[in-house]
């Protein structure tokens, strides 16, 4: 660890000697704190982060439509028989799990890691315990656990651990599921310099969801990958209820295509919905977020009236070990910057708290996501919007914790007329424990016996009807 000295010429010459100005007022144990985190933080990506974020990308676009194989009809032969060659990866084991969960459930009125909400209809399952039941059902089908990687941030490391420990892991082996911690960057100034929210800390962000490759790194879980001859993550975000954990159509897709990096996406519901659209730039797959795409390009429609740009991203990938061990291989996150203009407390010259209304501070996050133009190929896949996407983003309203709860009841019911079970009731919740996909679920329906026809409240939980 560099001592005092060091690191005041270090940072006077990155342009940031201004974050000792408040040195002599400190304590001996805030110097020492203030010491720590400065040694902590890497001068060099935080800078060329910056530099890189204002710079921007002086390329024109090149942008045209996007295509999807179609997996909205699971009866295709086709699809089939790629789902068997993702049975077989399954069963061989070479795919992890990877889970981003550094965030709060603060905009759900939450108190807590949001993987620790109550996201279920009926039972008020956690989402973490949901995810946790998916990755038993394949465990127990499949004859082994499989790794799965869970990335916290340095607000919900410890409760989150915490959480699991207490539910003793929901039953699934301790040692497979890894918890490592996001990155984090210094917020910056409008003029590039890092804000101070108090005399010995300088003001920090997560670098978002992009940050999970070098973290990955960082945590040793590639080399753990290597090890265990695993060669595909299994990439989703912690608010989905609806997502296959495990999908092995999805698996045998991307496989088959010989992808670095593949990509679900569903049909948008309207030209300004606000999820990422994927487009072709220049040849290659990228995704746009929705304050990002010019509305003349977003609202373009086909003839037939539909939109031309339609392929809505819905944050679930899969990508290649070998690939991450490219992007990550000089130590560090080759992925572009994007700049979210905020409020931030912070100190001003004299050491005075303030609290701005306006925006005076500029938080930098990569996104997992930019990594699909750096692939020598990569696939999407269209998928069924009611049966894989049901955020749960906020209180109220679109994406809410009203609407997934409808659109998991509904998939319920779905899943119970295609199995052909008498029912007179709409509240169904199937867990993932008992069944994860519609696929599995009238597989393991025909082989039973239930009571007809279903009536209140039904859970098809891990030791039957509930």
């Amino acid at each position: 660890m560099q001592c005092k000295k060091e690191l005041q010429e270090k940072y006077h010459a990155f342009g940031q000697g201004h974050v000792f100005d408040h040195w002599p007022d400190l304590s001996v144990e805030e110097q020492k704190d203030f010491l720590v985190q400065l040694n902590n933080i890497d001068l060099e990506v935080s800078l060329r982060a910056w530099r890189q974020s204002v710079l921007g990308s002086s390329k024109k676009p090149d942008l045209a439509q996007a295509t999807a194989t179609d997996g909205t009809n699971l009866e295709n032969d086709k699809l089939s028989q790629i789902s068997k060659q993702g049975e077989r990866i399954l069963a061989e084991g070479r795919v992890a799990a990877l889970t981003v969960a550094g965030g709060q459930g603060t905009r759900l009125g939450h108190a807590g890691p949001k993987g620790t909400y109550r996201c279920t209809p009926l039972s008020e399952k956690s989402l973490f315990q949901l995810f946790t039941e998916s990755l038993h059902y394949y465990s127990k089908k499949y004859s082994r656990y499989f790794n799965w990687f869970v990335m916290t941030s340095e607000a919900n490391h410890e409760e989150t651990e915490c959480f699991f420990e207490k539910n003793h892991h929901f039953g699934y082996p301790q040692e497979k599921i890894h918890f490592f911690k996001q990155g984090m960057l210094p917020v910056f100034g409008m003029d590039g310099k890092f804000l101070l929210e108090a005399k010995n800390k300088i003001a920090m962000s997560p670098d978002g969801h992009g940050g999970c490759l070098q973290a990955l790194k960082k945590a040793g879980l590639l080399q753990l990958m290597k090890s265990e001859d695993i060669d595909y993550l299994s990439y989703f975000q912690i608010d989905n209820p609806l997502v296959y954990c495990l999908d092995p159509t999805f698996l045998g897709l991307h496989e088959n295509s010989v992808a670095d990096m593949s990509s679900k996406a569903v049909s948008k519901v309207s030209w300004d919905e606000k999820v990422g659209t994927f487009l072709r730039d220049s040849g290659k797959i990228r995704v746009f977020e929705y304050s990002d795409i010019p509305p003349e390009i977003a609202q373009c429609q086909e003839e037939s009236g539909e939109l031309l740009h339609a392929l809505g991203s819905i944050a679930i990938h899969l990508i290649n070990r070998s690939f991450v061990e490219i992007l990550v291989s000089e130590n560090k996150n080759n992925l572009p910057y994007h700049r979210a203009h905020k409020a931030v407390p912070c100190l001003n010259a004299k050491g005075h708290l303030l609290n701005p209304v306006e925006p005076n501070g500029v938080k930098l996050e990569s996104f997992i996501f930019d990594a699909l133009p750096r692939a020598k190929n990569s696939i999407i896949y269209k998928v069924a919007r009611d049966e894989e996407f049901g955020p749960i983003k906020n209180k109220a309203g679109a994406d809410s914790i009203i609407s997934s709860h409808a659109l998991q009841l509904a998939r319920s019911c779905r899943w119970v007329d295609l199995a052909n079970i008498p029912r007179e009731t709409d509240r169904i919740e199937i867990s993932p424990a008992w069944a994860p996909t519609s696929q599995e679920f009238i597989r393991k329906s025909t082989k039973m016996k239930f009571p007809t026809p279903l009536k209140n409240d039904i859970v098809f939980g891990l030791d039957g009807l509930q």
